[in-house]
């Protein structure tokens, strides 16, 4: 009967660590980089021991970079979504997403921009993991998009081109937005976008 109890809150448990040390390299790494962020810090920012972080992601930073990219593939998909959902046009739609990446500027005091592009920057050259996380996220954000701006009317080759020439635009967008600690860049994105459509 304990067992039984036990082992669940130990699932628990050990879930909500994984989660916080993802939350925290997530933050970590977009606001200094992957290289930058050393396993000391992630555990003192986390108040976890370093063994924690081995239980979790035996192959340490490497697998902690999966996990971030998969939660960032995860969250901002979702928004991708709500966006679509809520939108009613293929213009309110662009908008309400790079509306949601610029929000991510401002709040951070233009520190934090993609969650992925730092990573992807640094390590998909170096790591076929991670490379392929970092494709199969792009892939799936854009899918998202691709399929919203079908509903919209778009015939499926032109949304997919549309989907993917607006994620060009706008990554490119945020370092520049970061850089110059400006929204000019994605409101200019944004308007551009909006015109092509």
């Amino acid at each position: 009967m304990s067992t039984k109890q036990t082992t669940p809150r130990r699932k628990r448990k050990g879930e909500t660590t994984k989660s916080k040390l993802t939350a925290i390299a997530m933050d970590l790494f977009q606001r200094k980089g992957f290289v930058a962020v050393g396993l000391n810090e992630l555990c003192s920012a986390g108040d976890l021991p370093k063994g924690s972080i081995y239980y979790h992601f035996p192959k340490g930073k490497n697998d902690i970079a999966i996990a971030v990219v998969e939660q960032a593939k995860q969250e901002i998909g979702d928004a991708i979504q709500q966006a679509g959902a809520a939108a009613d046009s293929k213009e309110s739609f662009v908008a309400a997403v790079v509306q949601g990446f610029a929000h991510i500027l401002v709040q951070s005091d233009f520190e934090k921009g993609c969650p992925v592009s730092t990573l992807a920057l640094e390590l998909s050259a170096q790591d076929a993991d991670i490379a392929s996380a970092i494709s199969q996220c792009f892939d799936h954000w854009q899918t998202l998009v691709t399929d919203r701006l079908i509903r919209f009317g778009e015939q499926p080759d032109t949304a997919e081109q549309l989907a993917q020439i607006s994620f060009c635009a706008l990554e490119g967008a945020l370092i520049l937005a970061r850089t110059q600690k400006s929204l000019h860049p994605l409101e200019r994105v944004q308007q551009h976008l909006i015109q092509h459509l």
